[in-house]
């Protein structure tokens, strides 16, 4: 080994000196790839102005992140879509005032439940 270190050395001294004539470049290299290293883009917080619509439909999409759900595709349109409708349809049921009202209510929800299902 003491023979390896010698027979090293001296071929660096042996091997003639590079004048610098510019900047050198040095590289590193580390464990982890560029895309391990990424972090989630920000996702600011929100506030809902007085007056505004208490429940407004961005916030339908409040659970998505990026790599979970975003960037969309159209199984999340859909998602959309569908919860846009939902909420169309339950503003659309009659109020319970009364046992009437009620049970063409429970019917209304009951055949959408069907059709959601199917």
């Amino acid at each position: 080994a003491a023979e390896a270190r010698a027979a090293v050395a001296a071929a660096k001294q042996a091997e003639p000196a590079e004048a610098s004539t510019g900047p050198k470049t040095t590289g590193t290299q580390t464990m982890y790839r560029e895309s391990e290293a990424q972090t989630l883009p920000y996702t600011p917080d929100y506030v809902i102005p007085k007056g505004a619509n208490p429940e407004p439909e961005i916030l339908s999409l409040a659970n998505l992140r990026h790599g979970k759900g975003l960037p969309l595709t159209m199984e999340e349109v859909e998602v959309v879509e569908r919860a846009r409708f939902k909420k169309k349809f339950l503003a659309s049921l009659p109020p319970i005032t009364d046992e009437a009202s009620f049970a063409l209510r429970k019917r209304m929800m009951e055949e959408q439940e069907l059709r959601e299902y199917r």
